[in-house]
């Protein structure tokens, strides 16, 4: 069983937010990028978490990604679009 060190998170809304500061303060590292607010990105970065420019970064970085995102088409596009989280998922990583 892998162990997971570094939790990636995409969508940080009403929320993604209050899941990723809890993600946070249970001890683990975070990469996350922001999808349409900044300043939840910001209030992250100021915790500790690390920002990068695109999903497949998060997904680079992380042993499992999680998205929290409004609806199924934004899902889509995160997961399977162009610098998505599938570009850079790691062989044993997660998505939730």
């Amino acid at each position: 069983m892998k162990v997971i060190k570094t939790v990636g998170f995409v969508g940080l809304g009403n929320m993604g937010l209050p899941m990723a500061k809890r993600v946070l303060g249970g001890g683990f590292e975070m990469a996350m990028c922001g999808h349409r607010r900044q300043d939840s990105v910001e209030e992250l970065k100021s915790l500790g978490a690390r920002e990068v420019k695109t999903p497949k970064e998060v997904a680079q970085a992380s042993d499992v990604t999680i998205a929290m995102l409004p609806d199924d088409i934004a899902t889509g596009e995160v997961i399977l679009g162009q610098n998505g989280v599938m570009e850079g998922i790691n062989q044993g990583a997660g998505i939730i």
